[in-house]
């Protein structure tokens, strides 16, 4: 089994799920949640009506990384919506991903995982087992 990882901004999301529909039996892995770029409400509104129609396609998963590209920065009050946002998903169908060596730039990895890790405790343990290991097992077979 092959992935195709997936990499889109929001203007293509909809290009994506087209594509993923196209490809029943390819299992996507959309990278960065969809790269959130313009936090604006009308941006974020986008960006949600996207994420749902990726959602929509069963055979397409989402790797929680590169959350703070656009901000150059790693901040929970930012990536905390977009991981309650991306859970919807399903954890089952959601993973823990750094974007390292680039958020390098504007933070180490000690502190980016810290604040991935309080950005979910909030998930209920079997929801954090599936992001932290479980579904990167399964996708990856690892």
């Amino acid at each position: 089994m092959f992935l195709f990882e997936l990499q889109v901004f929001t203007s293509q999301m909809a290009n994506g799920a087209r594509l993923a529909r196209s490809f029943p039996d390819t299992t996507f892995v959309l990278e960065h949640a969809g790269m959130l770029e313009d936090t604006s409400p009308d941006g974020w509104r986008k960006w949600c009506d996207g994420m749902s129609a990726l959602a929509d396609c069963r055979n397409v998963n989402v790797k929680l990384s590169g959350l703070g590209t656009f901000e150059n920065s790693y901040r929970y009050e930012t990536v905390v919506p977009i991981i309650k946002e991306t859970v919807g998903f399903g954890s089952d169908r959601c993973l823990f991903g750094s974007n390292c060596p680039i958020e390098k730039l504007w933070t180490d990895y000690t502190s980016l995982y810290r604040t991935f890790r309080k950005a979910i405790e909030e998930l209920s343990e079997a929801e954090q087992r599936d992001v932290l290991y479980n579904t990167a097992a399964r996708l990856y077979r690892i």
